[in-house]
């Protein structure tokens, strides 16, 4: 596969590193990270969008829900990386999005970013 651009969304400096390396190991291009979803939301007005997206659920100024709508509307495939489980009843704009639990076993995550990036090219 060839290298893409994955868009980071985490507030956790540690946990954003983690993702960044994962993503990298995988030799695809990391976008941000960001820590807010302003921040994430801002950076789609001024660069190509991304390939794809990890994003945590709860970010420092609240929910990932406004990235999620901005994501699905540029047609970029994302997944929610987050320490909640999955409530029974998602917002309808998280409910196709793969969640993933953190923490997750080395590899899980990127192997996740793949399949989601596959599965964006066969339905393109």
């Amino acid at each position: 596969m060839l290298a893409k651009r994955v868009l980071v969304v985490e507030d956790d400096a540690l946990v954003s590193m983690a993702v960044e390396a994962e993503i990298a190991g995988c030799d695809h291009a990391v976008v941000g990270p960001f820590g807010s979803g302003a921040d994430a939301l801002a950076s789609l007005g001024f660069v190509e969008p991304p390939d794809a997206a990890v994003i945590d659920l709860r970010l420092r100024d609240g929910s990932c829900l406004d990235c999620a709508r901005a994501l699905r509307r540029c047609g970029v495939p994302f997944l929610v990386y987050t320490g909640c489980l999955a409530p029974v009843e998602l917002p309808a704009d998280l409910r196709a999005a793969p969640w993933i639990e953190k923490p997750a076993l080395t590899g899980r995550l990127a192997a996740a970013v793949n399949a989601l990036l596959r599965a964006h090219v066969i339905a393109a």
